[in-house]
Parts: C-alpha cells; structure tokens; sequence
C-alpha cells in the first residue's frame, strides 16, 4: 500500500473535503472538531475509491483502511494527535458504532456501522440505502442491521459487544423505559431480542460528535445507493 501511487494520489482531494465537511460541522451544527473522527473518514475514503473507482484490490476495505493507517503511523499529525473522543472498548472486548439518516420528503434513507476492537482497528463496516423510512425506522434498523451481521459471526461468538448509538430515544427504549411510539413498538420489541440473544451485548448511547466517522458511512449509503459490507481478518 505504501508503494501504490495511485491510491495515494486521491489523498489531497479527500483530506480537503472531510476538512471542509468538519469545518461546516463545526461552524454550522455546532460541532465539535474531532482529528481522530476525521483521520477515520480520509482512511475509509481513500480505501473505498481506492478499490471502487482506481485498478481494484484483492484486499477488503476494511484490510484497506489498516493498511493506510500503518503507512500514516509515523506522520507527524498522528503523533501530535490529542485526546479523541471515541473512547475504546475494554480489552477483548468490541464497539460496533451505528447511525442512520433521512433526507427529504418522503424521507429517502440510509444507514451506517463500523465495527472496532480494543486497539481501534476496524473489524467490519457496512453501508446501504434502505430506501423510504422515517428517522426513528431508520435508527432503529441500523441496530438491527448490526446486530444481525454479529449473530452470524461465529469469531463474535461468546464475545463482550457494546453497540453505540447516538439516538437517546432508541438506546432508551431498547434498555426498557418505556416504548411511546405504538408505531415502532414491534420493531424494538424485536431488536430487544435479537440483542438479547447475543451474549454480553448491551446498547449504550454516545454523542453525534463520537460518532461522526458512522454518520459518514450512513450519507454514503443515502447518496451512493450501492451496498459496501466489508470483513476484515479476526
């Protein structure tokens, strides 16, 4: 990867952009900047348009993403680099970060997750259009969607999972305090046991601003329409 010039050609363009996008984050949602958010997201750009759109590659996105990062490892901006706020699992232990967003009216919607270990290393991420939803239907099936790729995973199996949100009413509503929507009351009910079956999983709630690298795989699958789900080695 080092060596491939043509997927290091595309880094100037992808670092403007994701600088752009955090800028408007910050200056427009009152965001927070967020180096390590925003290193995830030139990583997955780079990979995705790397296998997708330069000569292809034998490697997963998510081998691909790694191995951007090992070439970075002895940058400067990795080394000056401060606190983040994605905060790592327990060792042995994973964090699977999802997210989801609905544009326009009727609401064309798309989903996002990204799987990590306890080093940060990206395990797995997925991204897809899951075409006309509200915003609450589409948190709700990005859950599931994760939930569903962990149970057929047999590397997962009997492993601590901690699955993120940034929508408190879901995380809410999955832990039992109270369900107001009779609308989607089937749906959590569902996604209650579907976590309930995998052991040591639990749903926990984080701000947007941890969780913007997720929010960037959930605007892919809305505008790219094209489904990425992407392993990487256990």
């Amino acid at each position: 990867m080092r060596k491939c010039a043509r997927a290091w050609s595309f880094l100037f363009s992808v670092v403007v952009w994701t600088i752009w996008e955090s800028m408007n984050e910050k200056v427009f949602k009152d965001g927070a900047a967020n180096v390590s958010q925003a290193e995830d997201m030139v990583c997955f750009r780079v990979a995705w348009w790397f296998k997708n759109l330069g000569k292809g590659s034998s490697d997963s996105i998510t081998t691909l993403i790694w191995k951007i990062k090992e070439g970075c490892i002895n940058s400067t901006i990795t080394k000056s680099r401060k606190a983040v706020e994605w905060v790592p699992p327990p060792n042995g232990s994973f964090k699977f970060n999802v997210d989801g967003l609905t544009r326009g009216s009727p609401f064309q919607a798309g989903i996002g997750g990204v799987l990590r270990d306890h080093k940060g290393k990206v395990l797995f991420l997925f991204s897809n259009n899951i075409g006309i939803h509200d915003a609450v239907t589409t948190e709700i099936m990005s859950l599931a969607k994760a939930c569903f790729l962990c149970l057929g995973k047999p590397e997962l199996c009997g492993k601590i999972i901690e699955f993120v949100s940034d929508s408190m009413l879901i995380v809410s509503w999955i832990n039992g305090r109270g369900i107001e929507s009779i609308k989607h009351f089937q749906m959590i009910y569902d996604l209650h046991n579907q976590i309930s079956s995998i052991d040591h999983a639990r749903v926990v709630y984080c701000s947007r601003a941890s969780n913007s690298f997720t929010d960037m795989l959930a605007k892919q699958g809305f505008e790219g329409g094209r489904e990425i789900l992407s392993w990487s080695v256990f």
